[in-house]
């Protein structure tokens, strides 16, 4: 039986809003009644389409898009099948990558070819921007839409005889003054959930200085434990 491993989960030191990646997601919720055109781009190129039918009629409050995994544009190779999504009112659209180096971005247009949202430019009021640090090291966040900054410390894991539990998510509430909190401190693993309450907001994670774990005195000499990329292969058998 073999695994896959994602090794962009790993070697990642930048996580922004306008590039979602494998550890990250966006949350938006669609208020109003319409038929919508979703174009995701990567990189900066349209290479998947989908539908969604937002009305009173469907049941739906939450709707999961994988930008990665939907079929691609013809242009690319795909069919010229387009996903439809169904959901009522003020329901939910979840954004997430599954596989790949990131760099996802939306543009949702209404029939009217009118633009509604794009996760390209910012984020706006009551979004979710939800962020998986699995590195150790120290990190400085970023709000550009906003010129304000504040600092996240992944702590090196201690190993010990009992299984690991992350915490619950840490909540952020992003203001046009700052962050509801500007230094705060996790383990790997843990996720940190950014409520976006201003009326634009483009969320940027990057790693400054990683922690490549404690030293240990032995004699003369030190040895140090070092932070190691995963083997380039993407199959890991298990035993």
């Amino acid at each position: 039986m073999e695994a896959k491993v994602n090794i962009h989960a790993f070697s990642t030191r930048s996580i922004a809003s306008n590039g979602l990646c494998v550890l990250s997601n966006v949350v938006h919720i669609m208020p109003e009644e319409g038929y919508y055109n979703g174009k995701i781009f990567h990189k900066g190129i349209v290479v998947r389409t989908f539908i969604l039918n937002v009305s009173e009629e469907h049941k739906n409050s939450q709707v999961d898009i994988d930008l990665f995994s939907l079929p691609l544009e013809k242009n690319f190779g795909g069919a010229t099948l387009q996903n439809n999504y169904n959901l009522m009112p003020k329901g939910y659209i979840v954004l997430y990558v599954s596989e790949g180096d990131g760099r996802y971005s939306i543009i949702l247009e209404s029939t009217k070819k009118r633009k509604v949202y794009n996760t390209a430019e910012y984020l706006i009021k009551s979004d979710l921007f939800v962020v998986t640090l699995l590195r150790p090291g120290i990190y400085k966040m970023i709000d550009k839409g906003n010129n304000n900054e504040g600092q996240i410390t992944v702590k090196y894991p201690i190993i010990g005889k009992k299984r690991f539990i992350p915490n619950e998510p840490i909540k952020i509430t992003v203001t046009e003054k700052g962050f509801s909190k500007s230094d705060i401190s996790l383990n790997p693993s843990e996720a940190v959930l950014f409520q976006i309450d201003t009326e634009k907001s483009m969320i940027v994670v990057d790693l400054l200085k990683p922690d490549d774990g404690p030293k240990e005195k032995l004699g003369k000499q030190y040895r140090k434990t070092k932070w190691k990329n995963p083997n380039m292969s993407t199959n890991v058998k298990k035993r």
